[in-house]
């Protein structure tokens, strides 16, 4: 399984009838089909297994990545769309793999065992497809399911009922996993019993239905270069930025704990027993960029 997908040579072939057209090589095709069809069965397990609300998005596969198309563009067109769709079945997965957990949380005494059940439910029942140890380790190295305020999640907008829904999470649920929330407030919300532990604070409110302010607030903005005022000579020099390295490795420290808390001690033994892989193990680079922030660049072989 790769989390990660470049588009390799085009093949130009012709078609039953001798026609010209573009398609992707066949190798390349093959990795595309299989990293679908593997989140479309995970996915689907989890949500039967589970019996969660969710209606599941059609496969990538469905806009045509696996056809030979007439010309160039409309392959290239297509292959940017399927791309993409990837990333919202992949949200997907992330969205199902809480839900089990919550699930297992609630019947299970022991919520640290919550994510062992799940993940033994996807290597029973999907191995056939491909989804083994080595799967579930590389999805365990991804933010896919690294539930915390540093990792961007995409948010969402609900209505808020004084009703128990069991197909839609509450607004705490979706705060616990780290996913913004929005709704609307008003006289009908705040009239709700069940709800007024989310009703916006008196400053928030009278900011909201206040036109004019009296002393409006400066935006200011940090830059990422700074200058000493004491030394000259530095005024012209950059300084070098490390945020988006120091979130790097603040993310991944946390993905590590996450992972180690879950692991079982065969799983420690192994870990601990492993030869690091000295030609296959790809190599990083920070970098510095015009903009005096470090990249994380992929070092060629």
């Amino acid at each position: 399984m790769t989390w990660g997908y470049k588009t390799s040579p085009i093949n130009r072939t012709r078609n039953s009838a001798g026609e010209l057209g573009y398609k992707l090589p066949p190798r390349e095709m093959n990795r595309w089909q299989c990293i679908d069809i593997q989140l479309s069965r995970a996915s689907r397990l989890l949500l039967d297994h589970y019996g969660l609300y969710a209606m599941l998005p059609f496969e990538p596969w469905q806009l045509g990545y696996l056809c030979s198309h007439p010309r160039h563009g409309s392959l290239m067109v297509c292959l940017e769309k399927a791309r993409k769709w990837f990333h919202v079945c992949i949200a997907w997965l992330s969205y199902l793999v809480a839900g089990a957990e919550t699930r297992e949380v609630q019947s299970n005494r022991y919520p640290s065992h919550a994510r062992l059940h799940w993940i033994d439910l996807l290597l029973s029942s999907g191995i056939d497809v491909g989804i083994d140890k080595r799967w579930i380790d590389l999805l365990m190295d991804t933010t896919v399911i690294l539930y915390t305020p540093e990792v961007e999640h995409t948010g969402i907008f609900l209505h808020l009922t004084d009703e128990h829904s069991t197909s839609q999470p509450t607004v705490a649920w979706y705060v616990l996993y780290g996913v913004p929330v929005w709704y609307p407030w008003g006289s009908k919300e705040a009239a709700l019993h069940k709800v007024k532990a989310y009703a916006p604070l008196p400053h928030q409110l009278q900011n909201a239905t206040t036109f004019f302010t009296s002393s409006p607030a400066e935006v200011t903005s940090v830059p990422c270069h700074t200058k000493s005022p004491e030394l000259p000579e530095a005024a012209s020099r950059k300084m070098p930025c490390t945020k988006k390295m120091d979130k790097f490795f603040e993310t991944r420290a946390l993905r590590n704990t996450r992972k180690i808390a879950s692991e079982t001690p065969e799983d420690r033994k192994a870990r601990l027993n492993r030869v690091p892989p000295r030609i296959s193990a790809p190599m990083y680079l920070w970098e510095e960029n015009d903009d005096g922030e470090y990249d994380r660049v992929l070092v060629p072989r």
